[in-house]
């Protein structure tokens, strides 16, 4: 994506009943000239929220997610959030795109959505959830939910495996401060 098309800037928009959300028009014209209208959302390891990255952005992404060595739990944890449960998706003609059940459930999103720029992707959100941490910022917290205060907290307290003992807490968290990678 050329370095002066940058998706930014914050839109409320309303998810329908079938789980389709319109893109506000601005990003929405970035996204179809840039790549032709085809996106991948995927969940964050960081917050609650989705990214939806045009698809010529993804794909670097996810070449240094499959270039990290599924032997390190963290590594493996990453890839099976931000690959795992990545959706390519094509908006329609009427700019909407249909979220999957499984994203909006990881996301915990409701019917008012915030679509947020942030550079080379979107981050999605619930209205409530956006509002939640936007104030909770403004107090100078990092984060709205309790003990929630360390990148890729949310992706520790989401990570817990069906097995006891087979998961470590903080293990994403630690792999994405060790690795530098650039999501």
């Amino acid at each position: 994506m050329p370095k002066y098309l940058k998706l930014r800037g914050v839109a409320s928009v309303t998810l329908d009943a079938k789980g389709r959300m319109a893109l506000p028009s601005r990003h929405r014209e970035i996204v179809a000239a840039e790549a032709e209208g085809r996106v991948v959302v995927t969940a964050s390891p960081y917050d609650s929220c989705l990214y939806l990255y045009p698809r010529p952005v993804w794909e670097p992404v996810q070449e240094q997610l499959d270039a990290q060595p599924n032997t390190d739990l963290g590594a493996r944890r990453l890839q099976q959030i931000m690959i795992g449960q990545a959706t390519d998706l094509e908006l329609d003609k009427a700019g909407r795109l249909l979220l999957p059940a499984k994203l909006r459930e990881w996301a915990k999103l409701d019917k008012k959505l915030c679509v947020v720029g942030m550079g080379d992707k979107i981050e999605i959100w619930d209205d409530g959830r956006w509002n939640a941490t936007m104030q909770a910022a403004q107090k100078g917290s990092i984060s709205a939910e309790p003990g929630v205060d360390e990148p890729g907290a949310v992706a520790e307290k989401g990570s817990t495996s069906a097995e006891p003992g087979v998961d470590e807490p903080g293990a994403v968290a630690d792999f994405l401060n060790r690795s530098g990678l650039s999501l």
